[in-house]
């Protein structure tokens, strides 16, 4: 499991570091959401997608919940919803 562990981490620093970036271009922008960039929410929404399933087969279920609540919440921020 430890092995698991490190690999999910591995994985996964670098999406929430890209994800980082992606938040981060969307707040310069001034906007909430920008219909002009419709591949950055598939990149958030792909991160998260990742975590939420790599998080639930190893058994982390809350934070399972925690990213497809994400992936919720970024299909909404790509619709204009939120």
């Amino acid at each position: 499991m430890d092995e698991a562990l490190a690999e999910f981490l591995r994985e996964n620093l670098e999406g929430l570091t890209n994800m980082e970036a992606d938040l981060s271009s969307l707040r310069e922008k001034g906007k909430a959401v920008s219909d002009d960039d419709p591949e950055l929410f598939g990149r958030l929404y792909r991160v998260m997608h990742t975590i939420a399933g790599t998080a639930g087969f190893l058994g982390f279920d809350k934070l399972g919940q925690l990213g497809a609540s994400s992936e919720l919440l970024i299909a909404a921020m790509k619709e204009g919803d939120f």
